[in-house]
C-alpha cells in the first residue's frame, strides 16, 4: 500500500505533498523510507531535531515511533516546528506541524518544450538566413519562424499550438502555484473514474459538475424561480461557457467532440437552456469525461509495453542501476571540532574554524545545545557542561526553497570554476612566454563547415539524445532542408569571425 501511494506522491501529484499514517512498522523496517529521502523528503521529527536538538518521542502506545508525518520538499522549506499531542487517543499521539508559507515557496520554473512535427510533410524554409549583421538571436529565432509557419499552413488540422517555439526561448518561464487535482466534491457529485493527475481531467470533471449542477438547478426552478436564483443561473451558465479546458469556448468545443449520437444536441446555446436540453447536455459530456478516463487509464497501462514492443533495449535500463535523483532539497552540513572549552565565556572555540548559524541548535558531541552567538572561531552555547575538547561540533539544515538551491549550486561551481577570475592577466604572461618559446607550432587547417557536414555530424548523434534549450530535437535537424542548414553554417561562419553567438542555441 505505500509502495502504491509513493509511487502517486511521486509520479503524478505535484506542489506540496505530505504522507501521514500509522504504518506498523519503524523507519529502519520500511524499504520506502530511503526512497523519500531520496526524493528530498523529510519526516517531521527528524526536521524538528535538526531545527531545535529534540529528539524524536514515541508515537505509539509510548513505547515505538510507528507513526510517521513526511512533507515534500516544497514543505520542507516552509516548515515551522511540530507539536505532538498525547492525550487526543489512548495508544497513538497526534503530530501537528505548522508552515510559513510565503510567495517565494510557490514558484516553478519551467522550460517548455515543442512538440514533435511531422516534418516530412513540410517543404523547407524559401531561403537561407545570412547571419551577415544583426543580432543573432533574433536571426535564429526568425529561422525556426519560418519554418514553422510553412508547417502550420501545410498541416492545418494537424497543426498544434504546442509545436511551436523552437529558437525563441532564452530564459525560464516563472510560474507560481501548482495545478490543483479534482475535489472529491460531494456525494450526489460526479466522481473522478481515473485517480491519476491530468490538468485535461481535472478541468473536463469540474465542468461535468457544473453541468450536473446546472441540470438540477434547472429541474426545480425553470418555470417558477426568483429574481435571485435567476441570477444564480445565469452565473452557472455563464461559467460553463467560459469554462477552461475547451478552446476558444465551451460551445466551440461542443461541434468537434469525439464522441457524437445521432439524437445529441447539434450546439450549445449561448443562453441558459431548458431543463430536457440541460439533460442531453449533461449525458453527452459525461460520456466524453468517461470515455477521456478510459484512454487515460489505459494509457497508463500499455505504454511501457508499448514503448518496449518498440525498442526492445529498455530492458537494460530497467535493470541498470538506480540513476540520482534529481536535485529539489538540499541538507546543508557544518562540521569542525571542540579545541578549547571556556567556562567563564560559556563558549568554546573551534578548530578549523566555522560559522554557524546562531538561529539554530548545534550538535556538540551527541547532545543538541541552544546558541547564543557564533563567531568563525567560538561559539557562545546555553552550557558548556557536556563540552569536551575534541568532540565534533555540527549542525544540518534543510535548503528547500528553488532560489536557495541555485544558490548554493552556484557557490559550489563558483569555488571550483571561479577559482582564477581574480587573478591578473599578468600572472600568466611568464607561462605563456614558455609556451610561445619551447612548445612546438602546428598550423591547423580552416574548417569548412557545410549542410552535408552539419547533417552527417547531427546524423552522428544519438536517437536518445536530450533535445538542447533552444527546443530544437535531433529529428528537427535530420528532417532540415539544405536552406535551413545552410542558415546554420551561415551562423557558424558568423560566430568564427566576429564571436557573435545566439544566445538561445545549442547543439
Amino acid at each position: 500500500m505505500l509502495a502504491h501511494v509513493l509511487d502517486h506522491m511521486l509520479t503524478y501529484a505535484q506542489g506540496p505533498r505530505y504522507m501521514a499514517g500509522d504504518w506498523n512498522f519503524t523507519q529502519d523496517q520500511l524499504a520506502i523510507t530511503q526512497q523519500l529521502l531520496d526524493a528530498g523528503w523529510q519526516e517531521v521529527q527528524t526536521l524538528e531535531f535538526l531545527r531545535t536538538g529534540i529528539q524524536p518521542q514515541y508515537t505509539c502506545k509510548g513505547k515505538t515511533q510507528k507513526d510517521f508525518l513526511w512533507l515534500s520538499p516544497e514543505l520542507v522549506t516552509a516548515f515551522q516546528g511540530v507539536t505532538i499531542h498525547a492525550d487526543t487517543f489512548p495508544d497513538h499521539v497526534v503530530m501537528q506541524a505548522n508552515f510559513k508559507m510565503d510567495s517565494q515557496h510557490f514558484v516553478r520554473y519551467l522550460w517548455p518544450t515543442p512538440q514533435e512535427t511531422p516534418w516530412s510533410q513540410v517543404p523547407d524554409i524559401a531561403q537561407p538566413v545570412p547571419f551577415q549583421a544583426g543580432n543573432p538571436t533574433e536571426q535564429y529565432a526568425e529561422v525556426w519562424q519560418q519554418r514553422e509557419t510553412s508547417a502550420q499552413e501545410v498541416l492545418q488540422h494537424a497543426w498544434s499550438p504546442q509545436m511551436r517555439g523552437r529558437g525563441q526561448r532564452t530564459s525560464t518561464i516563472t510560474k507560481k502555484g501548482w495545478p490543483t487535482p479534482p475535489k472529491q466534491g460531494r456525494s450526489r457529485d460526479p466522481q473522478p473514474g481515473f485517480y491519476g493527475y491530468d490538468v485535461q481531467h481535472a478541468r473536463w470533471l469540474k465542468q461535468l459538475r457544473r453541468l450536473v449542477n446546472y441540470n438540477n438547478w434547472a429541474q426545480s426552478n425553470w418555470h417558477a424561480a426568483s429574481v435571485q436564483s435567476w441570477t444564480h443561473g445565469l452565473l452557472l451558465w455563464h461559467s460553463i461557457l467560459d469554462a477552461p479546458g475547451f478552446g476558444h469556448s465551451f460551445a466551440s468545443w461542443w461541434i468537434g467532440r469525439g464522441c457524437i449520437g445521432l439524437s445529441d444536441p447539434g450546439f450549445v446555446p449561448l443562453h441558459p437552456p431548458t431543463p430536457d436540453i440541460a439533460l442531453q447536455l449533461r449525458e453527452c459530456f459525461s460520456s466524453e469525461v468517461r470515455c477521456f478516463e478510459r484512454r487515460l487509464m489505459q494509457a497508463r497501462k500499455t505504454a511501457r509495453v508499448l514503448a518496449h514492443v518498440h525498442n526492445p533495449n529498455l530492458v537494460f535500463r530497467d535493470t541498470q542501476r538506480p540513476v540520482p535523483e534529481p536535485v529539489s532539497t538540499l541538507l546543508v552540513h557544518q562540521s569542525s571540532q571542540v579545541a578549547e572549552v571556556d567556562e567563564d565565556d560559556v563558549a568554546i572555540v573551534l578548530d578549523p574554524p566555522c560559522l554557524f548559524d546562531d538561529t539554530k541548535p548545534v550538535m556538540v558531541g551527541t547532545q543538541a545545545t541552544e546558541v547564543i552567538h557564533a563567531t568563525e572561531t567560538k561559539v557562545y552555547l546555553a552550557s558548556v557542561r557536556d563540552a569536551q575538547v575534541g568532540q565534533p561540533v555540527t549542525q544540518t539544515q534543510p535548503v528547500g526553497a528553488l532560489d536557495e538551491v541555485f544558490q548554493a549550486f552556484h557557490e559550489q561551481w563558483r569555488k571550483r570554476w571561479c577559482r582564477h577570475d581574480q587573478v591578473p592577466h599578468s600572472h600568466w604572461e611568464n607561462l605563456i612566454a614558455f609556451a610561445r618559446d619551447k612548445m612546438p607550432q602546428n598550423s591547423l587547417p580552416s574548417l569548412e563547415i557545410n549542410p552535408a557536414l552539419l547533417q552527417a555530424e547531427v546524423a552522428f548523434k544519438k536517437p536518445t539524445s536530450a533535445t538542447g534549450m533552444d527546443g530544437v530535437s535531433r529529428k528537427d535537424l535530420l528532417a532540415a532542408g539544405p536552406n535551413l542548414l545552410q542558415s546554420l553554417c551561415n551562423m557558424f561562419e558568423r560566430a568564427a569571425s566576429d564571436g557573435a553567438w545566439p544566445a538561445n542555441y545549442s547543439l
